[in-house]
Protein backbone atom coordinates (compact mmCIF):
# COMPACT_ATOMS: atom_id res chain seq x y z
CA UNK A 1 0.00 0.00 0.00
CA UNK A 2 1.38 3.37 -1.02
CA UNK A 3 2.22 5.61 1.94
CA UNK A 4 0.25 8.83 2.27
CA UNK A 5 2.20 12.07 2.07
CA UNK A 6 0.71 14.94 4.08
CA UNK A 7 1.85 18.53 3.67
CA UNK A 8 1.44 20.05 7.13
CA UNK A 9 2.62 23.59 6.38
CA UNK A 10 3.93 25.33 3.27
CA UNK A 11 5.72 28.63 2.66
CA UNK A 12 6.48 30.39 -0.63
CA UNK A 13 9.38 32.68 -1.58
CA UNK A 14 11.94 30.90 0.60
CA UNK A 15 15.59 31.34 -0.39
CA UNK A 16 18.29 28.70 0.08
CA UNK A 17 21.92 29.50 -0.71
CA UNK A 18 23.19 26.17 -2.07
CA UNK A 19 26.29 27.74 -3.58
CA UNK A 20 28.00 30.72 -1.87
CA UNK A 21 26.76 33.98 -3.33
CA UNK A 22 23.99 32.41 -5.41
CA UNK A 23 20.53 32.58 -3.85
CA UNK A 24 17.77 30.31 -5.14
CA UNK A 25 14.05 30.83 -4.46
CA UNK A 26 11.57 28.02 -3.82
CA UNK A 27 8.77 26.69 -1.66
CA UNK A 28 9.41 25.28 1.82
CA UNK A 29 7.12 22.60 3.26
CA UNK A 30 6.78 20.52 6.40
CA UNK A 31 5.82 17.03 5.23
CA UNK A 32 4.74 13.91 7.10
CA UNK A 33 4.93 10.46 5.46
CA UNK A 34 4.54 7.49 7.81
CA UNK A 35 7.16 8.14 10.51
CA UNK A 36 9.29 10.31 8.22
CA UNK A 37 8.86 13.96 9.24
CA UNK A 38 10.85 16.20 6.94
CA UNK A 39 11.22 19.62 5.41
CA UNK A 40 11.17 19.83 1.62
CA UNK A 41 12.44 22.78 -0.37
CA UNK A 42 11.54 22.87 -4.08
CA UNK A 43 13.30 25.43 -6.29
CA UNK A 44 11.21 27.48 -8.71
CA UNK A 45 13.96 27.46 -11.36
CA UNK A 46 16.72 25.00 -12.35
CA UNK A 47 19.67 25.17 -9.97
CA UNK A 48 22.88 26.44 -11.55
CA UNK A 49 25.23 24.13 -9.64
CA UNK A 50 23.10 20.99 -9.62
CA UNK A 51 23.40 20.66 -13.41
CA UNK A 52 21.74 17.69 -15.10
CA UNK A 53 21.84 15.39 -12.09
CA UNK A 54 18.08 15.69 -11.51
CA UNK A 55 14.76 16.37 -13.18
CA UNK A 56 14.62 19.99 -12.06
CA UNK A 57 10.84 20.25 -12.49
CA UNK A 58 10.17 17.90 -9.57
CA UNK A 59 13.45 18.22 -7.72
CA UNK A 60 13.49 18.73 -3.95
CA UNK A 61 16.06 19.25 -1.23
CA UNK A 62 15.29 17.35 1.97
CA UNK A 63 16.02 18.05 5.63
CA UNK A 64 14.83 15.14 7.79
CA UNK A 65 13.97 16.10 11.34
CA UNK A 66 15.52 12.88 12.67
CA UNK A 67 18.89 14.04 11.29
CA UNK A 68 18.70 17.45 13.03
CA UNK A 69 19.86 18.14 16.60
CA UNK A 70 19.04 21.85 16.73
CA UNK A 71 16.86 24.36 14.88
CA UNK A 72 16.98 28.12 15.42
CA UNK A 73 14.91 31.10 14.31
CA UNK A 74 16.97 34.11 13.23
CA UNK A 75 15.35 37.48 12.51
CA UNK A 76 17.46 39.27 9.90
CA UNK A 77 15.03 42.16 9.45
CA UNK A 78 11.37 43.08 9.89
CA UNK A 79 10.55 41.23 6.65
CA UNK A 80 13.06 38.37 6.58
CA UNK A 81 13.11 35.47 9.04
CA UNK A 82 15.56 32.54 8.77
CA UNK A 83 15.67 28.97 9.98
CA UNK A 84 19.04 27.41 10.76
CA UNK A 85 19.46 23.64 11.07
CA UNK A 86 22.33 21.91 12.85
CA UNK A 87 22.73 18.26 11.88
CA UNK A 88 23.79 15.30 14.00
CA UNK A 89 27.41 15.65 12.86
CA UNK A 90 27.34 19.29 14.10
CA UNK A 91 27.34 20.64 10.55
CA UNK A 92 25.30 23.81 10.06
CA UNK A 93 23.27 24.05 6.87
CA UNK A 94 23.00 27.33 4.96
CA UNK A 95 20.07 29.43 6.16
CA UNK A 96 16.56 29.07 4.77
CA UNK A 97 15.36 32.67 4.34
CA UNK A 98 11.58 33.26 4.49
CA UNK A 99 11.02 36.50 2.59
CA UNK A 100 7.23 36.70 2.40
CA UNK A 101 6.31 35.06 5.66
CA UNK A 102 5.62 37.07 8.82
CA UNK A 103 7.47 36.04 11.95
CA UNK A 104 4.21 34.70 13.35
CA UNK A 105 4.12 32.03 10.61
CA UNK A 106 7.57 30.73 11.51
CA UNK A 107 6.63 30.89 15.18
CA UNK A 108 3.54 28.83 14.35
CA UNK A 109 5.73 26.20 12.65
CA UNK A 110 7.99 25.93 15.71
CA UNK A 111 5.01 25.86 18.09
CA UNK A 112 3.50 22.98 16.12
CA UNK A 113 6.72 20.98 16.44
CA UNK A 114 6.90 21.85 20.15
CA UNK A 115 3.28 20.81 20.71
CA UNK A 116 4.08 17.43 19.13
CA UNK A 117 7.10 17.15 21.47
CA UNK A 118 9.44 16.94 18.51
CA UNK A 119 11.50 19.93 19.69
CA UNK A 120 12.23 21.56 23.06
CA UNK A 121 12.81 25.27 23.53
CA UNK A 122 16.16 26.26 25.00
CA UNK A 123 16.05 27.87 28.45
CA UNK A 124 18.91 30.18 27.44
CA UNK A 125 17.61 31.26 24.02
CA UNK A 126 13.90 31.32 23.22
CA UNK A 127 14.64 31.17 19.48
CA UNK A 128 16.70 27.98 19.74
CA UNK A 129 15.24 24.47 19.98
CA UNK A 130 16.78 21.05 20.52
CA UNK A 131 15.31 18.24 18.44
CA UNK A 132 13.99 15.10 20.13
CA UNK A 133 12.55 13.34 17.10
CA UNK A 134 13.76 9.70 17.11
CA UNK A 135 15.97 8.55 14.27
CA UNK A 136 14.07 6.50 11.69
CA UNK A 137 15.24 4.85 8.52
CA UNK A 138 14.59 7.41 5.77
CA UNK A 139 12.09 6.61 3.06
CA UNK A 140 13.56 6.68 -0.45
CA UNK A 141 12.38 9.83 -2.24
CA UNK A 142 12.92 9.98 -5.99
CA UNK A 143 14.56 13.03 -7.52
CA UNK A 144 15.70 14.44 -4.20
CA UNK A 145 18.87 15.08 -2.27
CA UNK A 146 19.59 15.99 1.32
CA UNK A 147 20.37 19.63 1.99
CA UNK A 148 23.86 18.67 3.11
CA UNK A 149 24.29 16.61 -0.05
CA UNK A 150 23.15 19.53 -2.21
CA UNK A 151 25.66 21.85 -0.56
CA UNK A 152 28.41 19.23 -0.93
CA UNK A 153 27.51 18.64 -4.59
CA UNK A 154 27.53 22.36 -5.31
CA UNK A 155 30.86 22.85 -3.53
CA UNK A 156 32.25 19.89 -5.49
CA UNK A 157 31.34 21.55 -8.79
CA UNK A 158 33.23 24.65 -7.77
CA UNK A 159 36.27 22.65 -6.63
CA UNK A 160 36.47 20.36 -9.63
CA UNK A 161 36.38 23.25 -12.09
CA UNK A 162 39.68 24.49 -10.67
CA UNK A 163 41.39 21.38 -12.02
CA UNK A 164 39.89 21.24 -15.49
CA UNK A 165 42.56 22.12 -18.03
CA UNK A 166 42.01 22.41 -21.74
CA UNK A 167 45.28 20.96 -23.00
CA UNK A 168 45.52 20.50 -26.77
CA UNK A 169 46.03 16.85 -27.68
CA UNK A 170 49.53 16.23 -29.02
CA UNK A 171 50.32 13.81 -31.81
CA UNK A 172 52.11 10.75 -30.42
CA UNK A 173 55.71 10.17 -31.44
CA UNK A 174 55.97 7.73 -34.35
CA UNK A 175 58.74 5.29 -35.28
CA UNK A 176 59.88 7.86 -37.83
CA UNK A 177 59.97 10.57 -35.16
CA UNK A 178 62.01 8.53 -32.71
CA UNK A 179 64.45 7.38 -35.40
CA UNK A 180 65.73 10.98 -35.41
CA UNK A 181 66.75 10.60 -31.75
CA UNK A 182 69.30 7.85 -32.45
CA UNK A 183 72.76 7.74 -33.96
CA UNK A 184 73.67 5.15 -36.55
CA UNK A 185 75.21 2.89 -33.86
CA UNK A 186 71.91 2.82 -31.90
CA UNK A 187 72.90 5.19 -29.09
CA UNK A 188 70.71 8.16 -28.22
CA UNK A 189 71.65 11.43 -29.93
CA UNK A 190 69.65 13.50 -27.43
CA UNK A 191 69.72 13.66 -23.65
CA UNK A 192 67.62 10.96 -21.99
CA UNK A 193 65.77 13.62 -19.96
CA UNK A 194 64.85 15.39 -23.19
CA UNK A 195 63.50 12.15 -24.66
CA UNK A 196 61.47 11.44 -21.52
CA UNK A 197 60.03 14.97 -21.57
CA UNK A 198 58.98 14.51 -25.20
CA UNK A 199 57.35 11.17 -24.35
CA UNK A 200 55.51 12.70 -21.41
CA UNK A 201 54.19 15.53 -23.55
CA UNK A 202 53.29 13.58 -26.70
CA UNK A 203 53.18 9.93 -25.80
CA UNK A 204 54.22 7.18 -28.20
CA UNK A 205 52.36 5.44 -30.97
CA UNK A 206 51.89 1.72 -30.20
CA UNK A 207 54.60 0.53 -32.63
CA UNK A 208 57.23 2.77 -30.99
CA UNK A 209 56.78 1.52 -27.44
CA UNK A 210 58.78 -1.70 -27.66
CA UNK A 211 61.82 0.27 -28.79
CA UNK A 212 61.51 3.11 -26.28
CA UNK A 213 60.03 1.65 -23.10
CA UNK A 214 63.32 -0.09 -22.11
CA UNK A 215 64.70 3.43 -21.58
CA UNK A 216 61.74 4.38 -19.37
CA UNK A 217 62.20 1.10 -17.51
CA UNK A 218 65.93 1.78 -16.92
CA UNK A 219 66.96 -1.33 -18.82
CA UNK A 220 68.92 0.61 -21.47
CA UNK A 221 71.34 3.47 -20.82
CA UNK A 222 71.28 6.38 -23.30
CA UNK A 223 74.85 5.71 -24.54
CA UNK A 224 74.25 2.03 -25.30
CA UNK A 225 74.85 0.99 -28.88
CA UNK A 226 72.95 -1.74 -30.67
CA UNK A 227 75.71 -4.17 -29.71
CA UNK A 228 75.38 -3.13 -26.05
CA UNK A 229 71.63 -3.69 -26.16
CA UNK A 230 72.12 -7.12 -27.66
CA UNK A 231 74.47 -7.95 -24.78
CA UNK A 232 71.79 -6.83 -22.30
CA UNK A 233 69.27 -9.11 -23.97
CA UNK A 234 71.68 -12.03 -23.89
CA UNK A 235 72.27 -11.40 -20.17
CA UNK A 236 68.50 -11.34 -19.66
CA UNK A 237 68.07 -14.65 -21.44
CA UNK A 238 70.93 -16.25 -19.51
CA UNK A 239 69.65 -15.03 -16.16
CA UNK A 240 66.07 -16.03 -16.96
CA UNK A 241 67.20 -19.56 -17.76
CA UNK A 242 69.11 -19.73 -14.47
CA UNK A 243 65.94 -18.73 -12.63
CA UNK A 244 64.04 -21.45 -14.53
CA UNK A 245 66.69 -23.97 -13.46
CA UNK A 246 66.25 -22.88 -9.82
CA UNK A 247 62.53 -23.43 -10.17
CA UNK A 248 62.97 -26.89 -11.73
CA UNK A 249 65.50 -27.92 -9.07
CA UNK A 250 63.20 -26.75 -6.30
CA UNK A 251 60.28 -28.62 -7.84
CA UNK A 252 62.29 -31.85 -7.87
CA UNK A 253 63.61 -31.44 -4.34
CA UNK A 254 62.16 -32.98 -1.19
CA UNK A 255 62.46 -29.78 0.85
CA UNK A 256 59.69 -27.66 2.35
CA UNK A 257 60.20 -25.23 -0.54
CA UNK A 258 58.59 -27.65 -2.98
CA UNK A 259 55.29 -27.39 -1.10
CA UNK A 260 55.46 -23.62 -1.32
CA UNK A 261 56.20 -23.63 -5.06
CA UNK A 262 53.36 -26.10 -5.65
CA UNK A 263 50.97 -23.75 -3.84
CA UNK A 264 52.25 -20.85 -5.95
CA UNK A 265 51.78 -22.86 -9.14
CA UNK A 266 48.16 -23.64 -8.25
CA UNK A 267 47.47 -19.97 -7.53
CA UNK A 268 49.13 -18.89 -10.77
CA UNK A 269 47.22 -21.51 -12.77
CA UNK A 270 43.90 -20.31 -11.38
CA UNK A 271 44.78 -16.68 -12.05
CA UNK A 272 46.13 -17.29 -15.55
CA UNK A 273 42.82 -18.88 -16.50
CA UNK A 274 41.16 -15.53 -15.73
CA UNK A 275 43.75 -13.23 -17.30
CA UNK A 276 42.42 -11.19 -20.25
CA UNK A 277 40.54 -14.14 -21.70
CA UNK A 278 38.40 -11.68 -23.64
CA UNK A 279 41.43 -10.73 -25.78
CA UNK A 280 42.13 -12.92 -28.83
CA UNK A 281 45.73 -13.62 -27.81
CA UNK A 282 44.59 -15.20 -24.53
CA UNK A 283 41.31 -16.75 -25.63
CA UNK A 284 42.58 -20.23 -26.51
CA UNK A 285 43.37 -22.41 -23.53
CA UNK A 286 46.52 -23.66 -25.33
CA UNK A 287 47.62 -20.18 -26.38
CA UNK A 288 51.39 -19.58 -26.20
CA UNK A 289 50.54 -16.16 -24.78
CA UNK A 290 48.87 -17.83 -21.79
CA UNK A 291 51.88 -20.11 -21.44
CA UNK A 292 54.10 -17.03 -21.30
CA UNK A 293 51.99 -15.56 -18.49
CA UNK A 294 52.27 -18.76 -16.47
CA UNK A 295 56.02 -19.19 -17.02
CA UNK A 296 56.96 -15.57 -16.31
CA UNK A 297 54.89 -15.36 -13.14
CA UNK A 298 56.45 -18.59 -11.88
CA UNK A 299 59.97 -17.27 -12.52
CA UNK A 300 59.06 -13.97 -10.86
CA UNK A 301 58.05 -15.88 -7.73
CA UNK A 302 61.59 -17.36 -7.68
CA UNK A 303 63.19 -14.00 -8.48
CA UNK A 304 61.28 -12.10 -5.79
CA UNK A 305 61.07 -14.64 -3.00
CA UNK A 306 59.46 -12.28 -0.50
CA UNK A 307 56.52 -11.54 -2.77
CA UNK A 308 56.13 -15.01 -4.31
CA UNK A 309 52.89 -14.71 -6.25
CA UNK A 310 49.79 -12.70 -5.40
CA UNK A 311 46.55 -12.80 -7.34
CA UNK A 312 46.32 -9.90 -9.76
CA UNK A 313 49.98 -9.76 -10.75
CA UNK A 314 49.08 -11.37 -14.07
CA UNK A 315 46.95 -8.33 -14.87
CA UNK A 316 50.06 -6.15 -14.80
CA UNK A 317 52.12 -8.67 -16.79
CA UNK A 318 49.83 -9.27 -19.77
CA UNK A 319 50.21 -5.76 -21.29
CA UNK A 320 53.99 -6.28 -21.45
CA UNK A 321 53.53 -9.54 -23.34
CA UNK A 322 51.23 -7.88 -25.88
CA UNK A 323 53.58 -4.91 -26.12
CA UNK A 324 56.56 -7.15 -26.93
CA UNK A 325 55.21 -10.08 -28.95
CA UNK A 326 53.52 -9.31 -32.26
CA UNK A 327 52.51 -12.90 -32.91
CA UNK A 328 53.64 -16.53 -32.75
CA UNK A 329 54.75 -18.49 -35.83
CA UNK A 330 54.14 -21.61 -33.80
CA UNK A 331 53.92 -22.28 -30.08
CA UNK A 332 57.70 -22.06 -29.68
CA UNK A 333 58.68 -19.20 -32.04
CA UNK A 334 57.69 -15.61 -31.30
CA UNK A 335 57.87 -12.61 -33.61
CA UNK A 336 58.71 -9.56 -31.52
CA UNK A 337 57.22 -6.13 -32.12
CA UNK A 338 60.43 -5.02 -33.85
CA UNK A 339 60.21 -7.96 -36.30
CA UNK A 340 62.85 -10.23 -34.74
CA UNK A 341 62.20 -13.96 -34.52
CA UNK A 342 63.08 -15.47 -31.14
CA UNK A 343 62.21 -18.56 -29.16
CA UNK A 344 59.36 -18.33 -26.69
CA UNK A 345 61.85 -18.62 -23.81
CA UNK A 346 63.86 -15.69 -25.20
CA UNK A 347 60.68 -13.66 -25.56
CA UNK A 348 59.75 -14.54 -21.99
CA UNK A 349 63.15 -13.31 -20.77
CA UNK A 350 62.74 -9.94 -22.50
CA UNK A 351 59.21 -9.48 -21.14
CA UNK A 352 60.19 -10.71 -17.69
CA UNK A 353 62.78 -7.99 -17.13
CA UNK A 354 60.49 -5.26 -18.45
CA UNK A 355 57.85 -6.48 -16.02
CA UNK A 356 60.28 -6.82 -13.09
CA UNK A 357 61.64 -3.33 -13.69
CA UNK A 358 58.15 -1.86 -13.93
CA UNK A 359 57.13 -3.53 -10.67
CA UNK A 360 60.20 -2.07 -8.96
CA UNK A 361 59.95 1.45 -10.38
CA UNK A 362 56.23 1.72 -9.59
CA UNK A 363 56.81 0.09 -6.17
CA UNK A 364 54.15 -2.49 -6.92
CA UNK A 365 56.58 -5.17 -5.73
CA UNK A 366 56.49 -3.52 -2.31
CA UNK A 367 52.68 -3.39 -2.31
CA UNK A 368 52.30 -7.04 -3.31
CA UNK A 369 54.88 -8.18 -0.74
CA UNK A 370 52.64 -7.14 2.17
CA UNK A 371 49.17 -6.33 0.86
CA UNK A 372 47.52 -5.68 4.23
CA UNK A 373 50.14 -3.23 5.46
CA UNK A 374 50.77 -1.46 2.17
CA UNK A 375 47.09 -1.23 1.27
CA UNK A 376 46.62 0.82 4.41
CA UNK A 377 49.69 2.98 3.74
CA UNK A 378 48.99 3.73 0.07
CA UNK A 379 45.31 4.51 0.60
CA UNK A 380 46.14 6.77 3.55
CA UNK A 381 48.31 8.76 1.16
CA UNK A 382 45.47 9.02 -1.37
CA UNK A 383 43.09 10.13 1.38
CA UNK A 384 45.54 12.83 2.45
CA UNK A 385 45.53 14.21 -1.10
CA UNK A 386 41.72 14.29 -1.13
CA UNK A 387 41.68 15.84 2.34
CA UNK A 388 43.94 18.66 1.14
CA UNK A 389 41.86 19.58 -1.90
CA UNK A 390 38.25 18.51 -1.39
CA UNK A 391 36.63 19.16 2.00
CA UNK A 392 33.06 18.09 1.02
CA UNK A 393 34.32 14.74 -0.28
CA UNK A 394 36.49 14.30 2.82
CA UNK A 395 33.51 14.98 5.08
CA UNK A 396 31.32 12.55 3.12
CA UNK A 397 33.94 9.78 3.28
CA UNK A 398 34.27 10.27 7.03
CA UNK A 399 30.50 10.40 7.56
CA UNK A 400 30.18 7.01 5.82
CA UNK A 401 33.20 5.58 7.69
CA UNK A 402 35.03 4.90 4.42
CA UNK A 403 38.39 6.43 5.41
CA UNK A 404 40.18 3.16 4.72
CA UNK A 405 39.32 3.69 1.02
CA UNK A 406 39.26 -0.05 0.37
CA UNK A 407 36.58 0.45 -2.28
CA UNK A 408 39.29 1.64 -4.70
CA UNK A 409 42.27 -0.47 -3.64
CA UNK A 410 42.11 -2.71 -6.71
CA UNK A 411 42.39 0.39 -8.91
CA UNK A 412 45.84 1.31 -7.63
CA UNK A 413 47.00 -2.24 -6.92
CA UNK A 414 46.63 -3.14 -10.61
CA UNK A 415 47.53 0.39 -11.75
CA UNK A 416 44.10 0.92 -13.34
CA UNK A 417 44.50 -2.05 -15.68
CA UNK A 418 40.85 -3.10 -15.30
CA UNK A 419 39.41 0.40 -15.39
CA UNK A 420 40.49 1.29 -18.94
CA UNK A 421 40.83 -0.43 -22.28
CA UNK A 422 44.31 -1.66 -23.14
CA UNK A 423 45.57 1.21 -25.31
CA UNK A 424 44.50 3.68 -22.64
CA UNK A 425 46.36 1.61 -20.04
CA UNK A 426 49.56 1.95 -22.09
CA UNK A 427 49.04 5.70 -22.30
CA UNK A 428 48.44 5.98 -18.55
CA UNK A 429 51.49 3.86 -17.68
CA UNK A 430 53.57 5.86 -20.15
CA UNK A 431 52.61 9.04 -18.30
CA UNK A 432 53.54 7.44 -14.99
CA UNK A 433 56.91 6.17 -16.22
CA UNK A 434 57.85 9.48 -17.86
CA UNK A 435 56.98 11.57 -14.79
CA UNK A 436 59.58 12.70 -12.27
CA UNK A 437 58.11 10.42 -9.59
CA UNK A 438 56.55 7.42 -11.34
CA UNK A 439 55.32 5.79 -8.12
CA UNK A 440 53.72 9.03 -6.84
CA UNK A 441 51.56 10.03 -9.80
CA UNK A 442 49.21 7.00 -9.49
CA UNK A 443 48.14 8.28 -6.06
CA UNK A 444 47.06 11.59 -7.58
CA UNK A 445 45.46 9.74 -10.48
CA UNK A 446 43.37 7.70 -8.02
CA UNK A 447 42.50 10.84 -6.03
CA UNK A 448 41.33 12.40 -9.31
CA UNK A 449 39.12 9.38 -10.03
CA UNK A 450 37.53 9.56 -6.59
CA UNK A 451 36.94 13.30 -6.91
CA UNK A 452 35.35 12.80 -10.33
CA UNK A 453 33.01 10.02 -9.21
CA UNK A 454 32.00 11.76 -5.96
CA UNK A 455 28.67 13.09 -7.33
CA UNK A 456 27.58 9.60 -8.36
CA UNK A 457 28.58 8.15 -4.98
CA UNK A 458 26.76 10.98 -3.25
CA UNK A 459 23.57 10.85 -5.30
CA UNK A 460 23.25 7.20 -6.29
CA UNK A 461 24.49 5.19 -3.28
CA UNK A 462 23.55 4.92 0.38
CA UNK A 463 27.22 5.21 1.32
CA UNK A 464 27.62 1.55 2.29
CA UNK A 465 30.89 -0.09 1.26
CA UNK A 466 29.11 -2.51 -1.09
CA UNK A 467 27.19 0.16 -3.00
CA UNK A 468 30.15 2.52 -3.13
CA UNK A 469 32.48 -0.20 -4.42
CA UNK A 470 29.99 -1.19 -7.13
CA UNK A 471 29.54 2.45 -8.16
CA UNK A 472 33.30 3.09 -8.17
CA UNK A 473 33.93 0.05 -10.39
CA UNK A 474 31.18 1.01 -12.82
CA UNK A 475 31.75 4.75 -13.06
CA UNK A 476 35.57 4.63 -13.21
CA UNK A 477 35.36 2.83 -16.54
CA UNK A 478 33.40 5.73 -18.03
CA UNK A 479 35.97 8.42 -17.20
CA UNK A 480 38.30 10.10 -19.67
CA UNK A 481 41.86 9.00 -18.93
CA UNK A 482 43.49 12.05 -20.51
CA UNK A 483 41.41 14.41 -18.39
CA UNK A 484 42.32 12.40 -15.29
CA UNK A 485 46.04 12.54 -16.10
CA UNK A 486 45.81 16.30 -16.61
CA UNK A 487 43.96 16.69 -13.33
CA UNK A 488 46.34 14.43 -11.39
CA UNK A 489 49.38 16.36 -12.62
CA UNK A 490 47.78 19.66 -11.61
CA UNK A 491 46.97 18.25 -8.16
CA UNK A 492 50.58 17.08 -7.82
CA UNK A 493 51.91 20.48 -8.89
CA UNK A 494 49.69 22.40 -6.46
CA UNK A 495 50.29 20.22 -3.44
CA UNK A 496 54.06 20.43 -3.87
CA UNK A 497 55.57 19.08 -0.65
CA UNK A 498 52.94 20.59 1.66
CA UNK A 499 51.69 17.09 2.47
CA UNK A 500 55.03 15.30 2.61
CA UNK A 501 53.62 11.90 3.53
CA UNK A 502 51.46 11.82 0.38
CA UNK A 503 54.52 11.82 -1.89
CA UNK A 504 56.89 9.63 0.11
CA UNK A 505 57.98 6.20 -1.09
CA UNK A 506 56.48 3.07 0.40
CA UNK A 507 58.55 1.30 3.07
CA UNK A 508 61.41 -0.57 1.46
CA UNK A 509 61.52 -4.32 1.78
CA UNK A 510 65.12 -5.28 2.49
CA UNK A 511 64.45 -8.99 2.87
CA UNK A 512 65.19 -10.19 -0.66
CA UNK A 513 66.91 -13.52 -0.38
CA UNK A 514 69.16 -12.75 -3.34
CA UNK A 515 69.22 -9.00 -3.80
CA UNK A 516 72.25 -9.25 -6.09
CA UNK A 517 69.90 -10.41 -8.79
CA UNK A 518 68.08 -7.09 -8.86
CA UNK A 519 68.20 -5.00 -12.02
CA UNK A 520 71.77 -3.74 -11.67
CA UNK A 521 73.25 -6.77 -13.41
CA UNK A 522 71.43 -5.89 -16.62
CA UNK A 523 73.67 -2.92 -17.30
CA UNK A 524 76.62 -3.57 -19.57
CA UNK A 525 79.64 -1.95 -18.00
Amino acid sequence: MKSQKITVLQFSNVAFEIHPGIENIGTFSLVMEKTDLRFEWKPLNPLQYIGNAFDTQNFSIIVRLCEVIEVSKICESMSVVCLEFVLRNNVKLPLFRFKNSPQSSITHLLEFLSFKHYINQSKLNQNSFSVKYPYTKPLPIKNSISALGAVAYSAHQGIIQQFKQQIPKQNPLTLKDISLFFRSDGSLSIELDTLITKIHKNGLEPKARFQIWPYLLKIYKPDMTNDDKDKVIQKQISEYKKLQEQYNSLLKSQTEGVLNIQTILRTISNDVNRTDRNLPQFKDQNSPYLKMVSNILTVYAIYNKDTDYVQGMGDILSPFILLSVEKFQNNETAILSDGRNVSRTEAEAIVFFMYASFMEIMQQDRIFTDLAKNQEIILEKVFEIIEYFHKPLTNWIRSKELETMTFVFRHILLLFKREFELQKVYEIWEKFLSSEEPFVLPRFFLASIIMEIFPKMLLETDGSIGEVMTAADKISKMLDSESLISMSELLRERIGYKVQDAVEALPRNNQYKDSSKKLKYLIVE
